[in-house]
């Protein structure tokens, strides 16, 4: 958006750009793309919204739809504000930031199917089915 502003101003008015493009105008626009990018209030609203519903067995459906998400978006976050404060704080080394990094990469695109996928009765059903017959296996081998 700000890209798209600067080259509006820079091919209509360019005799006043640097005028019109100074640094706190330009600071101004970056807060105003970052605000608008936070997933925060989308997930506000969302909540919100479904406190609004009546009943409270579509609340419990809805909060159980979205919970999962937002457990996975609160992860991401976390895990960024926590690379964020390790560069203000001295001693952690770069392999605790990287690894951060990594999980907060890997782990959400990982996560997401298995969480969607089980939301599906028949896959959930097929699921538990399969790990009660490992478990089982399992005891037989070990003899329990």
């Amino acid at each position: 958006m700000v890209m798209a502003y600067d080259r509006y101003v820079a091919v209509c008015d360019p005799l006043h750009y640097s005028t019109i493009m100074s640094n706190r105008h330009l600071i101004k626009l970056y807060i105003l793309c970052w605000i608008g990018a936070f997933i925060f209030f989308s997930y506000i609203k969302i909540i919100i919204s479904v406190i609004k519903v009546a009943s409270s067995e579509r609340r419990k459906k809805a909060f159980s739809t979205c919970a999962s998400h937002l457990l996975v978006i609160l992860v991401f976050y976390l895990v960024a504000v926590f690379v964020f404060i390790t560069y203000r704080i001295q001693g952690f080394s770069d392999d605790v930031r990287i690894m951060a990094a990594v999980l907060q990469n890997v782990i959400p695109p990982l996560v997401n199917p298995i969480i969607y996928c089980l939301k599906t009765r028949d896959i959930r059903k097929s699921f538990l089915k399969f790990i009660r017959k490992q478990v089982s296996v399992e005891a037989l081998l070990t003899g329990f």
